[in-house]
């Protein structure tokens, strides 16, 4: 099983969303204004990537940073997105 770090409002999401662009044209899921908080998101901790599919490969790395393309799906505690790029934040 893979270790996770989870981000939630109380550590600072904000902070998080931050630090992921998002693609404005294609915009967030129906029904989410952007800037809406939510309650948590579980990001991989270290040493993995994702391909262009948003499917997780395990691998060294030396990324800086989270780039996601578009959230798929809103939930009242986490949200799921593709994620094109993942790099480690210093």
């Amino acid at each position: 099983m893979k270790e996770y770090i989870e981000y939630n409002t109380k550590q600072g999401i904000t902070d998080l969303l931050s630090e992921i662009e998002l693609d404005d044209e294609k915009g967030w899921v129906e029904g989410m204004h952007k800037g809406e908080m939510i309650a948590s998101v579980k990001l991989p901790n270290n040493n993995f990537n994702y391909n262009e599919n948003g499917e997780l490969v395990e691998e060294y790395s030396s990324q800086k940073y989270l780039r996601v393309d578009y959230l798929a799906s809103l939930r009242p505690v986490s949200f799921d997105f593709k994620i094109v790029a993942y790099r480690f934040l210093d």
